[in-house]
């Protein structure tokens, strides 16, 4: 079964947290990967590990639209 996870991650923008979603299956999906500050990559990194998976889990992202709160953590993730 599939499951879809929602993680929250903090912005500086006025507009609030972005959401990802992390997709259980295979391959392990991400869907927008967060801003790239030290509390986006802090709040990717804890909502993956609730989820029980980790940056290296992260087999394909998907991103919504090129804005940097939804693409900015792209390398993080392919490193």
């Amino acid at each position: 079964m599939r499951s879809v996870h929602r993680i929250s991650i903090p912005t500086p923008y006025a507009v609030g947290p972005v959401n990802c979603y992390l997709i259980d299956a295979d391959p392990v999906t991400l869907v927008d990967a967060g801003i790239n500050t030290p509390e986006g990559h802090n709040a990717l990194v804890l909502g993956l590990t609730e989820c029980g998976h980790s940056l290296h889990s992260i087999e394909r992202v998907l991103i919504t639209h090129a804005h940097p709160d939804h693409y900015g953590l792209v390398h993080v993730i392919q490193e």
